[in-house]
């Protein structure tokens, strides 16, 4: 509704196209005005007319827009990196039951199990918005926040990963084995940060160090394997690989057999 609204009263000068962070838009928007003042002033008034359309039409389609549409299409992802970046995940506000009571433990197991599943068919960025509800109900879930590290180490974002990583143990994760060998960590752990994370309890430290230069081209990592991973969750959804089948076959994928 903000994006609209700007769209609706100041489109002409690309603030919406700002605001939704297509910095190129709204560069462009403000070079077309700019071009229509000067064109305006010299006497041609059509020009004018058509950015306002343009922008009063921009206004129209985010109105239109479906809530799920414009998160995929704006929102993916920024409000977890955003929460995440704080260092701490907070608490946000439990939808309205009617009674005035928090969500149930069946609401808590329903999201868990709903995230479990689309974390095992390579869904991770659905995974994390159902990790989150789990969250909102309890913000110290350590298996949660374990799940959560794993879909960010997965998506090589490795700041979040720590982040989630950190709050697990803090929280009560104690299986150390498990982040040791846990092939979905394959890509935190190869990171340079990750022994000084170790050694420092699996805390957060105040300045992790930089990669190492050129370790993304090393044999320690190969991004192709996100792509192998998600062509293989697409194969289990379509029903060409049983369940057995797709850990099998990503578990080769993480060891690059």
């Amino acid at each position: 509704m903000v994006a609209a609204f700007l769209a609706l009263f100041f489109g002409m000068f690309g603030v919406h196209r700002f605001y939704l962070g297509q910095r190129g838009r709204g560069i462009a928007f403000l070079a077309a005005f700019s071009i229509a003042m000067i064109a305006t002033i010299e006497g041609d008034q059509p020009i004018m007319a058509i950015v306002a359309i343009v922008a009063f039409i921009d206004s129209v389609l985010l109105f239109a827009m479906p809530r799920e549409d414009f998160d995929a299409k704006y929102n993916q992802g920024r409000a977890i990196k955003t929460r995440s970046k704080a260092r701490r995940v907070r608490r946000q506000k439990l939808p309205d039951t009617g009674i005035g009571l928090p969500w149930s433990g069946s609401s808590l197991q329903t999201a868990i199990d709903k995230g479990k599943n689309l974390f095992i068919k390579g869904r991770w960025q659905e995974a994390i918005q159902c990790f989150d509800q789990v969250l909102e109900i309890d913000e110290e879930h350590p298996e949660a926040h374990y799940y959560l590290a794993s879909c960010f180490s997965l998506l090589k974002d490795e700041e979040n990963a720590f982040i989630h990583l950190a709050l697990a143990v803090k929280n009560g994760f104690k299986d150390l084995s498990k982040i040791e060998s846990d092939l979905n960590l394959y890509y935190l752990r190869s990171q340079a940060s990750y022994s000084g994370f170790v050694s420092n309890g699996y805390k957060l430290v105040n300045a992790l160090p930089e990669p190492q230069k050129g370790l993304l081209d090393s044999d320690r990592f190969d991004p192709l394997i996100l792509d192998k991973i998600e062509l293989l969750g697409e194969k289990l959804e379509r029903g060409e690989l049983s369940q057995a089948e797709f850990q099998l076959e990503k578990e080769k994928v993480l060891r690059g057999e």
